[in-house]
């Protein structure tokens, strides 16, 4: 199942860039991950799935996500490792290794000291990952046998007519001093072009060894006879590589060898995190992944969208979070400081932002046996621009004289100007470009008005009465403002001015232009509006 969510932000895109990845344009994730790890799919972009935790056990790792192959290590640090292979994308992990010529093997050098040892070889594990192409009669896959002696002694995991078999030659030994071969055959035949988990586990103290084919037991064989358990060991003059490779034709990942065996009675260990179910509350607990991005700056408050596609097997799921601030902030930032916000679809919104984060959560199905992934991000955004310059800008004589100015311009089409996020600003000064003083408005209305009518002319009123609804369309479309002195000492005591603004006086010539505020920024200033305040008549 493929999921594509899309997270909007704003309805317009001019001047719009992205930020991609996990897509063929731009295939790498720029993010922290904890308990998930980048994976290479076909078209050489990038997928985020869980991955396995590190088996504390491990005295060898391979995880061949190395493009040059003679860079190979050995991550638990323990082996030397020299390696020829095709190097691989479409694996389970970030890389694999594919043997497809002669030459192509990996040979891991076995100091006396590590396992096999030169005693009796105690519990271990391996697992890895094959997808076979091509089935000769017989594919080794891994070995570590010698020929001292002229006796074969050793291991070999290997194919023969599509089935797996893990082969034990003479390393068991009876009280008698007699060696013993045990080759297990899995029942289940393998298919080409098909990844298979494969785990061999042996038990020391009962000589229990178990093979595995996709965490299901295949075939299990116990060394010892009625006169007890064998032991197991190498020659001790055995310094054979450990091989992988050899006439196999096809590719390998992820393989590890660690210490302690796979008890029957637990079941099948799996690569991922699975459910845990308290046998008291019956509470369940499952370990999860966790995806966090980079912070990225847009450069200027924006609006836009972001949206990720994803996969959700059954069982699996991904939580996606996102978390935005006009205001830089910080990986560490905690969550009573910038809360995530859950995306839930396409209800959901982001007015505004300049620094922008998401988080991805990955949840395995409850067998921990298969992982959501997440495949691409893309995060489209614009800056958003300040609002538009206020227009038609003017003074109604009528409404104006004596200790008032009655100012008008059209409303601006931002709606945030009308609410406690935006306002206007009224510049007035006593000389043309020189404005001393600045008067700003509340919801649209000056800032001691409580009053929602919009002072009218007489000719106005009139018309009301005969033409109310298209009269008050007309007054819909226009701002007014009453400048007194009133509202010039609110001013002053709002902003806490150190210098007096300028009070109306009879027969004073006045200059004007308004602009609009929002969050975004403040627009251009209006024309420019003159007007001598003259006393009203007596007569």
């Amino acid at each position: 199942m493929r999921i594509l969510i899309c997270f909007l932000l704003w309805p317009t895109l001019l001047f719009a860039d992205t930020i991609e990845e996990g897509t063929a344009a731009h295939p790498a994730f720029s993010v922290m991950l904890s308990g998930a790890q980048a994976f290479r799919a076909v078209d050489s972009s990038q997928d985020i799935r869980l991955s396995p935790p590190e088996p504390p056990d491990a005295i060898l790792r391979l995880k061949f996500d190395q493009e040059v192959p003679g860079m190979l290590r050995d991550s638990a640090g323990n082996y030397q490792v020299s390696a020829n292979y095709v190097f691989q994308k479409d694996c389970v992990a970030a890389g694999c290794a594919q043997f497809v010529k002669p030459e192509n093997h990996v040979a891991i050098t076995s100091p006396p000291e590590l396992w096999p040892g030169t005693g009796d070889v105690e519990d271990f594990t391996i697992e890895f990952w094959i997808k076979p192409v091509i089935f000769y009669r017989r594919n080794s896959i891994l070995k570590k046998v010698s020929l001292i002696g002229g006796e074969k002694r050793g291991l070999e995991v290997y194919l023969e007519s599509g089935k797996l078999h893990a082969a034990f030659y003479n390393l068991f030994e009876d009280s008698e001093g007699r060696r013993h071969t045990i080759d297990l055959a899995a029942r289940s035949g393998l298919t080409g072009q098909e990844w298979r988990h494969v785990t061999l586990t042996y038990r020391a103290a009962s000589g229990r060894i178990t093979l595995y084919l996709q965490d299901r037991e295949e075939r299990t064989a116990v060394a010892a006879d009625a006169t007890g358990v064998f032991s197991m060991n190498f020659h001790p003059l055995d310094r054979s590589p450990i091989e992988i490779g050899g006439s196999y034709f096809g590719s390998i990942d992820e393989l590890v060898l660690s210490t302690g065996a796979l008890s029957p009675e637990e079941g099948p260990r799996t690569r991922l995190p699975a459910v845990r179910i308290s046998e008291i509350s019956y509470r369940t607990e499952q370990e999860k992944g966790i995806v966090l991005s980079k912070i990225h700056d847009a450069g200027l408050s924006s609006g836009g969208r972001f949206r990720y596609a994803a996969s959700e097997p059954a069982g699996t799921s991904i939580q996606f979070y996102v978390r935005s601030s006009t205001s830089p902030f910080t990986e560490t930032t905690s969550e009573e400081e910038l809360p995530w916000k859950r995306i839930s679809g396409f209800t959901d919104a982001l007015h505004r932002f300049r620094y922008f984060q998401w988080k991805a959560v990955l949840v395995a199905d409850p067998s921990g046996s298969v992982s959501p992934i997440l495949q691409e991000t893309k995060l489209t955004f614009f800056p958003i621009l300040p609002p538009a310059r206020p227009g038609g800008l003017k003074i109604l004589d009528e409404l104006s004289g004596d200790d008032v100015i009655c100012l008008e311009w059209r409303k601006n089409p931002e709606p945030e100007i009308e609410t406690s996020q935006g306002t206007y600003v009224i510049y007035y000064g006593l000389k043309p470009g020189e404005y001393t003083g600045r008067i700003t408005m509340k919801d649209g209305k000056p800032i001691h008005q409580n009053a929602s009518s919009m002072p009218m002319t007489e000719p106005e009123r009139n018309r009301l009465k005969f033409q109310e609804a298209s009269m008050r369309r007309a007054l819909s479309t226009r701002v007014r403002f009453l400048l007194t002195n009133r509202v010039i000492e609110e001013n002053i005591y709002k902003h806490a001015r150190k210098k007096n603004m300028p009070f109306l006086r009879p027969d004073q010539t006045y200059y004007f232009s308004v602009a609009a505020l929002t969050p975004d920024g403040e627009s251009a200033q209006s024309r420019e509006a003159v007007y001598v305040l003259r006393p009203k008549p007596d007569l």
